[in-house]
């Protein structure tokens, strides 16, 4: 450890934190913070996987170690600094002079951090060009990382540099002997001066590390994508330390202990409910031939994939990401539960298994399921809409207290929650079972604010379910396939991706690199159980190429075909790409004499959580022989509804089958179908996605026979062609300007830039208040405002606290907010409203029409002078 009393004169009169009348040294926040690297390292057994981020000589390793484990405790050295601790701990150490002002403490402690290592490395008895280089590299990026652990990782090499630029400066030795005067520096900094020239690595090069093709450092380490590495270990680093240091002061603060990171460290008591639950018990019993499922019982092929995807797993448990290509209605839930708890038990290091998932449609549908598998207290829902688990002040630890947390509700009486634990279980995932969105997952990849990495290491040692990964934008896959792979082999992470239409993305890789897929795909999508069950039908089907009159026939045509299903007591859907179609049609269907109005309903993008399940609940009543739902595309992935007939807007071949999955769902209906047809064109939906060409839709007769014969593998083979020789033109998504440019360099943010699911669009909040009966209880939407305006402003109360209870309203507040193009809002009057973009409007009828919320209401009732844009 660096000898700070060797370095540092009178180091016990320096402060770390107070706290009303107690004081922390900083040596003892030092040692606090170093306990629980310590824990967390143990807790997760990540010290085999830092290891394997030095790539040079043996002989080397242990000064490497070193390197590391200092930048943990050294990371607040810089707290000598006088002003520091006269304007921030209240602490006089010597006189502070009128004209220094700058308090830095991560600045001072990088850059005493390199010169530090700078002078052990020319020590070294050892003296080998390529490993003094790594080591050399690790050295700065360390102290980076150092430098930033109260802010955000953004640009390496222009941050590096500005620590390089101070460290040279002329007066760097006086300023810093000014505000550090009890560092004994002058020596340091004369032996590093040495040191620099006895390496003969000029400061020039090490200021100016992009410049050239050549990077020495960073080249180093490997001149293709192995920058990754460096990559995923910063962030890994940077996580820990931000870990440890919220840890320890959270510790000091507070009085309490974390005792419980919440891993699974004993596999077989975490899945004792799920293996004696009776679907696991049935699965076992037909596989053992003591209770068999007939040819026609679909739950006989849900078994057998069950079983065949765990045979093959185990066969393959020594590889990092696997494929679950599976028929819809299936069962992927379940059998990839089993799969990742399997994995568990073949891989002792495991501790954490996460689920990941596109929509929080499906992140809600997931945990209602592994609420029947595993106790509660064992699953952590995350996303922006889920209010957090309270952790209560008279228990220590980490727990899911969901009756004391609805005596709460009830009550009113908040004064028990221990707000700062009850934050910290959320952000540092104090969950063995994890059910996420796919945004909250890529922001744990390649975020940059200091939230976002502390995710990192407990996703280290863990078991990933990824559930639709073709929802990804497809310009971005060929990157995904890259990054999935170095996290997953450096970190030990097991990836399941699992989808019913699955792309190869391992043929988007250079290098030959095979991914098992878990099942015999054809056995199971060529049987007639799944293959037959919803017949495509393709005569509505011609291009989009009609005039205004000829599109209104078309309308006439296709509510004439509905109509005739429905009067044949069938439940219909109707699926459109574009809400404004969806309005259309379901207003035309509206002035239909032949429509009972008790059977017609409309889903949309637009609807609130309590709307959507009003609807899917009526589709679930036994009684109800027909209807007709029309509907977007929020209908095609986790949304529970089995209906006889479809008529679909063709778009990507991926959402045809998903859409397919809402038809004949039980496989016990005859003659289920599916009609497709051309109105909106795919391309205003998904602009620059390769999937939406003419030659990938299902105008074309081949795109046809691949839906009929499931062929989704052919259908990716040539979207992955063409994947690749996109990737390689010359522009903006060129992969080796990413590569060279950008990873290369640790550009952290241009790597998040280029990794966004969804990019930020400027978009406002239409907030319509009302009373809504929903589960039995009754939410007032003007009282959940006036709760939410009054959090908002508060500025009393800490930012836990405030974090916390802002998650828990918001919950009501989706209720009534709508999401728009911030566009609809322009000249809007307004009854009251939050910063720039939360507008509330209390006449909510107007903005209504059939009961339901339609957007472009806000255009009809503008002034006619306004130009409005779609």
């Amino acid at each position: 450890m660096f000898p700070i009393k060797k370095f540092v004169k009178n180091i016990d009169k320096y402060l770390a934190h107070i706290e009303k009348d107690r004081k922390e040294k900083l040596t003892e926040h030092m040692i606090l913070v170093m306990k629980k690297f310590i824990q967390i390292c143990n807790k997760k057994k990540l010290f085999p996987i830092l290891s394997k981020f030095w790539n040079g000589s043996e002989s080397f390793l242990n000064f490497w170690i070193e390197m590391l484990v200092n930048t943990i405790y050294m990371h607040d050295i810089g707290k000598i600094n006088i002003v520091f601790q006269k304007e921030k701990m209240n602490n006089s150490i010597s006189d502070v002079d009128f004209d220094m002002q700058d308090s830095k403490h991560s600045l001072f402690s990088a850059e005493i951090y390199i010169q530090y290592f700078m002078m052990k490395l020319n020590d070294l008895s050892e003296q080998d060009d390529e490993n003094i280089k790594r080591l050399m590299l690790f050295i700065y990026l360390n102290g980076y990382i150092i430098s930033r652990h109260h802010t955000k990782l953004d640009n390496y090499s222009v941050q590096l540099k500005n620590i390089c630029e101070e460290i040279n400066k002329e007066d760097f030795l006086e300023e810093t002997k000014k505000y550090c005067p009890d560092l004994n520096f002058r020596d340091l900094d004369l032996k590093f001066q040495k040191d620099l020239n006895a390496l003969d690595l000029s400061y020039n090069y090490i200021l100016h590390p992009i410049e050239g093709e050549e990077n020495e450092l960073i080249d180093s380490y490997g001149k293709d994508w192995e920058s990754i590495d460096l990559y995923v270990y910063s962030r890994l680093v940077y996580g820990l330390l931000v870990s440890a240091d919220f840890y320890a002061t959270y510790e000091f603060m507070t009085g309490n202990k974390i005792e419980n990171l919440d891993v699974i460290e004993n596999v077989e008591e975490f899945c004792e409910k799920f293996d004696t639950h009776s679907i696991i018990e049935g699965i076992r019993k037909h596989d053992s031939g003591e209770k068999r499922f007939d040819e026609k019982n679909i739950n006989k092929y849900r078994s057998e994939i069950f079983v065949e995807a765990e045979k093959t797993i185990k066969k393959n448990a020594d590889k990092n990401i696997f494929y679950l290509e599976s028929p819809t209605g299936s069962g992927k839930t379940i059998t990839s539960i089993n799969l990742a708890l399997t994995l568990l038990k073949e891989d002792k290091r495991l501790s954490n298994i996460f689920y990941i998932f596109p929509f929080n449609t499906l992140v809600e549908q997931t945990s209602n399921s592994l609420h029947e598998f595993f106790d509660s207290e064992k699953i952590g829902v995350i996303n922006s809409i889920t209010p957090m688990d309270f952790v209560m002040k008279s228990r220590n630890g980490s727990g899911k207290y969901s009756d004391v947390k609805e005596n709460i509700k009830s009550e009113g009486n908040y004064s028990d929650i221990d707000y700062e634990a009850t934050l910290m279980k959320r952000q540092f995932i104090h969950y063995p079972l994890v059910i996420t969105t796919h945004v909250h997952f890529f922001r744990d990849l390649f975020g940059l604010e200091r939230d976002a990495n502390f995710a990192l290491p407990h996703l280290a040692n863990s078991v990933v379910i990824m559930d639709e990964i073709q929802s990804y934008k497809s310009d971005i896959w060929k990157e995904t396939i890259i990054f999935l792979k170095k996290y997953a082999e450096l970190l030990n992470i097991k990836i399941i991706i699992m989808s019913a239409t699955l792309p190869n993305l391992g043929k988007l890789l250079d290098t030959t690199y095979e991914i098992p897929s878990l099942i015999d795909r054809a056995k199971y999508f060529n049987n007639p159980i799944f293959k037959d069950r919803v017949c495509p039908d393709f005569s509505l089907l011609n291009k989009n190429d009609k005039n205004t009159e000829e599109k209104e026939e078309f309308f006439e045509q296709l509510m004439e075909k509905v109509i005739t299903e429905y009067k044949s007591n069938k439940k219909v859907i109707i699926e459109f790409i574009l809400k404004k179609s969806a309005n259309e049609f379901f207003a035309k269907l509206s002035e239909n004499s032949e429509i009972d109005k008790a059977d017609l309903f409309l889903m949309t993008g637009d609807d609130n959580k309590v709307e959507r399940e009003r609807i899917i609940n009526i589709t679930k009543e036994k009684e109800r022989t027909k209807m007709i739902l029309v509907a977007t595309q929020v209908i095609e992935v986790g949304v529970d509804i089995d209906m006889d007939v479809g008529f679909n807007n063709i778009s990507l071949l991926d959402s045809e089958e998903q859409f397919l999955g809402r038809i004949n769902r039980s496989c016990k209906k005859k003659q289920a179908k599916a009609y497709f047809f051309y109105y909106d064109e795919p391309k205003i939906i998904y602009k620059d996605e390769v999937r939406v060409q003419n030659k990938n839709l299902l105008i074309e007769d081949e795109i046809q026979e691949k839906l009929l014969n499931k062929s989704f593998d052919k259908y990716y083979q040539i979207i992955l062609q063409d994947l690749n020789t996109e990737s390689n033109r010359f522009n903006e998504n060129n992969i080796d300007t990413f590569k060279n440019g950008i990873v290369r360099v640790l550009d952290y943010r241009g790597v998040m830039e280029r990794m966004e699911l969804i990019k930020d669009k400027d978009t406002a909040t239409l907030y319509l208040p009302s009373v809504i009966e929903y589960k039995g209880k009754t939410y007032d939407g003007f009282k959940a405002w006036d709760d939410f305006k009054e959090l908002f402003e508060n500025s009393k109360i800490s930012y836990a606290e405030k974090k916390v209870k802002m998650a828990e309203i918001m919950e009501v507040i989706s209720l009534f907010s709508y999401n728009l193009p911030k566009v609809y809002l322009y000249g809007i009057s307004y009854n009251d409203y939050i910063g720039d973009r939360i507008f509330r409007v209390d006449d909510y009828e107007k903005y209504f029409v059939n009961g339901k919320f339609d957007r472009n209401r806000l255009k009809q009732l503008k002034d006619d002078s306004f130009e409005f844009i779609v």
